[in-house]
C-alpha cells in the first residue's frame, strides 16, 4: 500500500484518521489481540545471520525480519524472507530439556579474580570507542547510560568459558542499578505450578521479570501450549518464549495502547481521568486545551483549571494560533505538520541513509528555521558508501541545508561522545525512526535471549537523551505497533521513567516528515532497496504510528537507568532451542561463547556488520 495523504492539510481540516481511537475500557482488550496478532506475525520471520546483519543499536528500519513485497502483495503479513537463510527446525523447539548439570560444566579450578580497582579500570578501557572520553572525564549528570552499558557488560562477564571466578549470586545484586535477577518463592512456585522448574529458558524468564508480573501470571489461568494454533513443528514456539510474552502482556496493561491516541486521550490517561473529565476537554479551544494541559497536575480539580483557561489570555505563544479552533484537532496538527521550535537544534539519530535527516533540513529551511539540524549516522562514512552510492550527495545537500553531519555515533553514550559536549540542553527535537538492536541468527525478536536488548536499547536512549535536550522539547519515536523487537510498550516505559510525556499517537501516514527513503539499514541495502511502490512485507503500513513525547523534568532525582539483565553463559548452556538446539559438547560451548562475545559487542557498541 503506497504511502496515504494525510488527512490534514494547511488549506482545510479533514476528517480524523480511519481507524477509530478505542476507549480506555477497550484498550486492554487490544493489547492482548495486538499481542496474538503481533505472535501469528512473529512466528513467519525467520533468524538473521549476525554476520549479514550488523548488530546495530541504532538500526533504523527493517531489523524485525522484515522483507520487501510490491504494493498489494504484503495482505498476509508475510515476508520474502529466503529460505536458504534459516532452517526452522533448527531454530524452534518443542522439547523441554534437562539442564546440564553444574558440576559437568563448573568442573575444574577457579580463576582468581582480579583486584576489584583493576577490573574498573580494564572496563573502562575497553568499552572506550572512537570519539569517546574517558568516564572520568565526564560530568557525572552525563554518565548514567554508559554506566547501564557497564553494568550489562559485567553481567556478561561473570562467567569466564562457564567458570566463574567466583560464583557470584543474582540474587544479591542492587536493585537501584536496573532490575532484580532473582529466584524468589514466588518466582519458584510459577515454575512449579506450571511444571517448568528444570526449564532454562523459563528460568531466565521468571528470574528476569518483575515480582508482581510474576504473580499476576501465577493468578491466570495460563499454561504454555505445545503446538499453539496448530502451527507445524518448526513454528512452535517454545514454552519460555509463551511465559515471556505473558508477562509482557501484562505489564503492557499499565500503559496507552500503541494504535492512534489523540492529544486529549494521552492526557486523561497520564492523569487516570474519568470518562466525563475526557470528553470535557475535547469540547475546548485550542487555547484552553494548551493552558489545561500546561496547568493541571492532579492538585486541583479539572473543572477549576478549564474555568481559569476559559479566563485566560492566549498570549503570543503556540497557543494564539487559531486560538479558538477545536483543540483537539488544531494541537494535532502540530504534530503532523512538524511545527517544533524555530530556534533549537534537532538531532536525528540512527539514520541510516540519512534520506529522512535531509527531509527534516529542508522542511526546517522551508519554514525559515534558525536551530541547526543535526543528523548522525550509527555506521561509519565507509560503510554507508558501500551501502548507499548517494551517500556522499546527500551528506553534501545536508551541509548545504546547514546541517551538521556526524558518523559513529551510539545514541546510547551521547554522555561521553566527546563531539556532543557542546549540545548539552540544547536539542528541542529528537527523532529516532524505527528502532531496533539487531538481528540474531537463529533467534526470533522476541525470544527472551534477545529481546532484552531492544528493551535496554530505549531506556538507555531516553536516559542519555535528559542531558540534551531543553524542557518541553519534542522528542519522536516512529516504530510498528506489532513489532516484537522494540515493542510500543519499550518506548512508553522507557520514556516514562525518565521523564519524557506521552502526549500523542500520530498514525505514520499522516505525518508530513513520512516521505524519505525508508531501508533496512545493514548489508541487504546494497541489494535490496526499497522502491517506488514497496514497502516492508511483515509491518503493514496502517500499522507504522508516531509516538510523540515532551520532555517535563521534574527536578528530581532519578533511580539509576533500568536495564534487563541479558542470560550469562549458564543460562545458555541450560537451554535447548533457538539457535542453541540439538547442540551438545564442544559446539554448544563454541555457540555460547560466540552468542556471549556478540552480546558484549552490542552493549560496547562496537560494529560487527
Amino acid at each position: 500500500m503506497a504511502p496515504q495523504t494525510p488527512p490534514f492539510d494547511d488549506e482545510e481540516e479533514g476528517e480524523e484518521a480511519e481507524e477509530p481511537v478505542p476507549t480506555f475500557e477497550e484498550a486492554g482488550d487490544e493489547v492482548g489481540e495486538q499481542a496474538e496478532e503481533a505472535e501469528e506475525a512473529d512466528a513467519a520471520e525467520a533468524g538473521a545471520d549476525e554476520d549479514e546483519f550488523p548488530l546495530d543499536w541504532n538500526a533504523e528500519e527493517g531489523l524485525d525480519g522484515e522483507g520487501l513485497a510490491e504494493d498489494g502483495l504484503a495482505e498476509d503479513g508475510e515476508g520474502l524472507a529466503e529460505e536458504e537463510d534459516f532452517d526452522p527446525d533448527a531454530i524452534r523447539d518443542d522439547e523441554v530439556h534437562t539442564p546440564v548439570d553444574e558440576d559437568e560444566i563448573f568442573e575444574g579450578d577457579p580463576l582468581e579474580e582480579e583486584p576489584f580497582e583493576e577490573q574498573e579500570q580494564a572496563v573502562e578501557e575497553e568499552i572506550k570507542r572512537e570519539e569517546d572520553l574517558l568516564l572520568d572525564e565526564v560530568p557525572e549528570h552525563l554518565r548514567d547510560a554508559v554506566e547501564g552499558s557497564l553494568k550489562l557488560k559485567k553481567i556478561l562477564e561473570t562467567e569466564d568459558d562457564g567458570r566463574p571466578a567466583k560464583r557470584r549470586k543474582l540474587e544479591d545484586s542492587d536493585d537501584e542499578e536496573g532490575l532484580k535477577r532473582e529466584m524468589n518463592p514466588e518466582k519458584m512456585k510459577l515454575l512449579r505450578q506450571l511444571h517448568l522448574e528444570n526449564d532454562g529458558v523459563c528460568r531466565y524468564v521468571v528470574e528476569s521479570a518483575d515480582t508482581a508480573e510474576v504473580q499476576a501470571v501465577s493468578q491466570s489461568n495460563f499454561v504454555p501450549k505445545e503446538n499453539p494454533k496448530g502451527k507445524s513443528k518448526g513454528q512452535i514456539r517454545s514454552a519460555g518464549e509463551q511465559l515471556s510474552s505473558r508477562l509482557t502482556d501484562i505489564r503492557e496493561q499499565s500503559f496507552p495502547h500503541g494504535n492512534t491516541l489523540d492529544p486529549v486521550a494521552a492526557f486523561g490517561f497520564r492523569w487516570q481521568l474519568k470518562e466525563d473529565d475526557v470528553k470535557l476537554m475535547g469540547t475546548l479551544s485550542h487555547k484552553d486545551l494548551r493552558f489545561v494541559i500546561r496547568e493541571y497536575d492532579g492538585t486541583l480539580p479539572l473543572n477549576d483549571i478549564i474555568d481559569d483557561a476559559r479566563n485566560s489570555d492566549p498570549g503570543g505563544g503556540a497557543g494564539s494560533v487559531a486560538a479558538e479552533r477545536p483543540g483537539v484537532l488544531t494541537l494535532g496538527r502540530f504534530n503532523r505538520l512538524e511545527l517544533i521550535d524555530s530556534q533549537a537544534d534537532a538531532l536525528v539519530v540512527g539514520d541510516a541513509n540519512l534520506s529522512f535527516s535531509l527531509l527534516l533540513a529542508q522542511h526546517r529551511k522551508d519554514l525559515g528555521h534558525t536551530g541547526q539540524t543535526i543528523a548522525t549516522t550509527f555506521e561509519q562514512v565507509a560503510t554507508l558508501r558501500e551501502r548507499y552510492k548517494e551517500i556522499d550527495e546527500t551528506i553534501k545537500q545536508l551541509q548545504d541545508f546547514g546541517a551538521q553531519v556526524l558518523h559513529n555515533v551510539d545514541c546510547t553514550r551521547l554522555g561521553v561522545d566527546s563531539r556532543f559536549q557542546d549540545f548539552q540542553g540544547k536539542f528541542g527535537a529528537v527523532y529516532y525512526n524505527f528502532p531496533h538492536a539487531g538481528a540474531v541468527k537463529g533467534f526470533f525478536d522476541n525470544h527472551p535471549f534477545v529481546r532484552w536488548r531492544h528493551e535496554n536499547l530505549m531506556h538507555l536512549f531516553f536516559r542519555a537523551l535528559r542531558s540534551f535536550v531543553s524542557p518541553g522539547a519534542s522528542v519522536k519515536v516512529s516504530s510498528n505497533r506489532r513489532a516484537q523487537g522494540v515493542r510500543y510498550s519499550d518506548i512508553f516505559g522507557a520514556a516514562s521513567f525518565n521523564e519524557f510525556v506521552h502526549v500523542e499517537t500520530v498514525p505514520f501516514p499522516e505525518w508530513t516528515l513520512r516521505k524519505y527513503g525508508r531501508s533496512y539499514g545493514d548489508k541487504r541495502d546494497e541489494n535490496k532497496r526499497l522502491k517506488d511502490g514497496q514497502i516492508y512485507a511483515n509491518q503493514q503500513a496502517s500499522f507504522d504510528m508516531v509516538y510523540c513525547f515532551c520532555y517535563a523534568p521534574s527536578g528530581m532525582t532519578l533511580a539509576k537507568p533500568r536495564v534487563r539483565h541479558p542470560p550469562t553463559k549458564r543460562d545458555l548452556m541450560n537451554a535447548n532451542e533457538g539457535a542453541l538446539a540439538n547442540l551438545s559438547g564442544d559446539r554448544k560451548w563454541h555457540k555460547v561463547d560466540e552468542l556471549t562475545q556478540l552480546f558484549l559487542s552490542y552493549v560496547q557498541g562496537i560494529h560487527v556488520g
